[in-house]
């Protein structure tokens, strides 16, 4: 089954061309090549099988990755026509080198380049592949050059041979695309001409004219680059395909799904075919409706008395040169082979893609919902927005997500997560280049985590008093609210606490109706328990939960911590102190039961155990000295008599 994509007919208005036969320069970088010939302007003979050998006499310079001998399509012994299939196509570095004439004229602008690349990744798109540009279009100065404006190779007939020059110029580690006003080799006149894969070589030479006039050129031409023949492969040679494709494993372009094809050329429209077919060059009949109707058969043209050729047109490796009949499709085949020639021989082509953009957030406080982060990648005409992977460093680190053009962090202790208030940061990279060693480097996202009135890492923990609990209602009493004795601020910042935090209410009516008493909170670090990072005092209410009094909705909040793990305690002013076993995770969303011996240092003999089996802080320790002695008694004494002082 073919996979095509349909584009429009583009008028070719200047030169009308067809593809030429196989052939290959001989020259000191030993590349093997493709070319094409507009025969509008050309004086070359059109004698293909006195051209040159079929490249099977030049496998040696292949570099042994299989793109020459490896069939497809046809049986246990080729290649399977898969394609590994992904919005996040692979993304492979190329180059355009736009000569000049000389005077600064004479070349493309950098839309048209744009326009023909465009062009090409929508279509190489079907095999995986997205082509972006690894530096901006290369001209003017050096390459304002009129010798290489006119290109001509033609020193293997002892002329001037400006090949040579492409070494100087090519960028390495990419698909060089060389545009050039006229394309001479021995007196003939050529469209463009490839590299096939060897060495360490990408590379197109294209007349710009042509690649102004149809777009599908470079398509062509970027085909052989990744390993395509011609669909007339071998036509000229001793090696044709049979036209019932029977042999198509061994001969031809090696591609099965790709009909046998004589090779379209207007200069063979008026050579009849002989019926035993032995010389494939005078079977290139063009039928008389060929512009019109783009499926006709070769009515004419028979190979070996077994039908007529019905070669697929519309092909991007056909040499069809009719503007009715516009190229427009690879086939499921050549779609995997120009995939494998790039995993297996290609893989000097790294050059990092350009960095992800992104949009850095606005700051954040902490304990508000945190924002969603965006990247993209630039310069993509096809390329999903989500091919990009998250992570927490700029090397290495945690994948926070995969695949994705968004990230939301979370609040929490792991790496990627917002664990107090502090500058974090994000990294984003492509997901999608073809070879790891060469990905783009990473982009960073900032997000700041500010404090406010309402942020804070909440501390969410349970206690209840001896002297206030009432074990028929399984609450503590409200007696000091109902008597109008609870201060309205904290009453910790004198002697045995010293405590200065500024935790106060205006108004007796804000108090809560179920308030017991203040209590001091304190965070102490994770490793040393007796350390103390933080303080805050908070209401106890009767069912032994916290609010913080500048809410009156939250547990108690602490500023100045990041989340994370901490010892925590809770100090009434006449009852022995808690601290919890062992260092628990704040912010929490669970009540921590600092009465529960499982989770108080000390056990239940830090406790108060009451008739009905529920424990409760020791009551009586009013100097907070974590005894109950009659040192307490003389303090209870001095503070009765100032009650509400």
């Amino acid at each position: 089954m073919k996979a095509s994509l349909k584009i429009r007919a583009l008028l070719i208005s200047v030169l009308t061309y067809t593809m030429c036969c196989l052939t290959f320069l001989t020259h000191s970088t030993q590349e093997l090549w493709a070319q094409e010939t507009p025969v509008a302007i050309t004086t070359f003979d059109d004698d293909c099988a006195a051209k040159v050998p079929h490249p099977s006499s030049l496998s040696a310079l292949r570099d042994g990755c299989g793109y020459f001998t490896d069939c497809y399509g046809g049986g246990s012994s080729c290649r399977p026509c898969t394609v590994e299939t992904d919005a996040c196509k692979h993304l492979v570095p190329i180059v355009f080198t736009n000569f000049t004439n000389g005077s600064g004229g004479g070349g493309l602008s950098v839309g048209d380049v744009n326009y023909a690349l465009a062009y090409v990744n929508a279509v190489y798109a079907d095999a995986g592949i997205e082509f972006f540009q690894a530096v901006s279009m290369r001209t003017g100065g050096i390459y304002n050059d009129a010798d290489m404006y006119y290109f001509n190779n033609s020193g293997s007939c002892g002329g001037e041979n400006d090949v040579s020059n492409l070494l100087t110029l090519n960028y390495e580690d990419a698909v060089n695309v060389y545009l050039v006003g006229s394309y001479e080799q021995c007196g003939g006149y050529y469209a463009a001409s490839s590299a096939y894969p060897s060495g360490n070589l990408a590379r197109s030479i294209i007349n710009n004219q042509v690649l102004l006039d149809d777009p599908a050129v470079l398509v062509h031409e970027l085909g052989h680059v990744f390993g395509l023949f011609h669909t007339h492969e071998g036509y000229n040679s001793s090696n044709p395909e049979n036209i019932s494709g029977s042999d198509c494993a061994t001969a031809g372009d090696r591609i099965c799904d790709t009909p046998a094809d004589p090779k379209l050329n207007l200069n063979q429209s008026g050579v009849s075919c002989g019926a035993s077919g032995q010389d494939a060059c005078l079977c290139n009949k063009t039928p008389p409706n060929a512009n019109t109707y783009c499926d006709s058969s070769f009515e004419n043209c028979v190979w070996g008395g077994a039908g007529g050729y019905d070669p697929d047109m519309d092909n991007f490796m056909s040499s069809n040169p009719w503007t009715n009949c516009p190229r427009s499709a690879f086939t499921d085949c050549q779609l995997a082979k120009i995939q494998d020639v790039l995993f297996e021989c290609q893989s000097q082509l790294c050059v990092a893609p350009p960095a992800p953009q992104v949009t850095q957030p606005s700051d954040v406080a902490y304990g508000d919902a945190l924002p969603t982060l965006y990247a993209f990648a630039p310069n993509s005409s096809v390329q999903s927005g989500n091919c990009l992977n998250w992570y927490s460093a700029p090397v290495g680190g945690v994948q926070l997500a995969s695949r994705s053009g968004t990230f939301t962090p979370s609040y929490g202790s792991l790496a990627g997560e917002i664990s107090g208030m502090g500058t974090y940061h994000f990294y984003v990279e492509d997901a999608a280049a073809y070879n790891t060693d060469c990905k783009s480097t990473r982009t960073q996202i900032t997000l700041e985590v500010s404090p406010s009135a309402l942020s804070g890492v909440e501390v969410l923990v349970q206690v209840r008093l001896e002297a206030a609990y009432n074990t028929a209602t399984d609450e503590m009493t409200t007696f000091l609210e109902e008597e109008g004795i609870i201060p309205l601020a904290q009453p910790f910042n004198s002697y045995p606490w010293y405590y200065s935090g500024t935790e106060a209410l205006d108004f007796a009516w804000e108090l809560p109706p179920n308030v017991v008493d203040w209590v001091l909170v304190e965070v102490r670090n994770t490793s040393i328990p007796d350390y103390l990072v933080e303080q805050r005092a908070a209401l106890l209410l009767s069912d032994g939960t916290l609010l913080d009094p500048d809410d009156l909705t939250s547990g108690p909040r602490f500023y100045s911590i990041s989340a994370g793990f901490y010892h925590v305690a809770v100090k009434s002013r006449n009852h022995i102190a808690v601290l919890s076993d062992v260092p628990y995770y704040f912010p929490n969303t669970s009540l921590l039961d600092l009465c529960d011996p499982d989770h108080v240092e000390g056990g239940a003999e830090q406790l108060k155990q009451l008739s009905d089996g529920t424990y409760t802080m020791a009551s009586g320790d009013f100097n907070a000295d974590g005894l109950i002695t009659v040192h307490d008694l003389n303090v209870f004494i001095d503070q009765s008599s100032q009650i509400n002082v």
